[in-house]
């Protein structure tokens, strides 16, 4: 899935969307996400996002989850191929980070 802001944003406005989503969906227990530039305009960014949860959720209940524009909302087939695709610029100065409840480290070994 991708989030998009029509107003610039930082990393503190990222772990505010993730700190919403834990809290307005209770079955999601784990999240990856990473901020990008955008490629045609570097002064704007988007965000990936991978989440586990414990039922599938509809593009409808993530899209009331955010106040921003919500995209490529998918279930994923391919996690190698996903994975790599949302990682290209990590160790490039760009953000991530991992979200767990609980803290279950399953989550990184599931996607690497």
């Amino acid at each position: 899935m991708e989030l998009r802001s029509n107003y610039k944003y930082n990393y503190m406005t990222v772990r505010t969307w993730m700190k919403r989503l834990f809290n307005k969906q209770t079955s999601v227990s784990r999240v990856f996400h990473v901020t990008e530039r955008d490629k045609g305009d570097w002064t704007s960014n988007h965000t990936h996002i991978l989440i586990t949860s414990n039922k599938e959720l509809s593009y409808a209940d993530i899209k009331k989850t955010f106040t921003c524009s919500v995209g490529d909302y998918q279930i994923i087939d391919d996690k190698e191929g996903v994975t790599k695709y949302i990682t290209k610029f990590i160790g490039k100065d760009v953000d991530y980070d991992f979200d767990f409840v609980g803290g279950d480290l399953k989550f990184i070994n599931d996607i690497f």
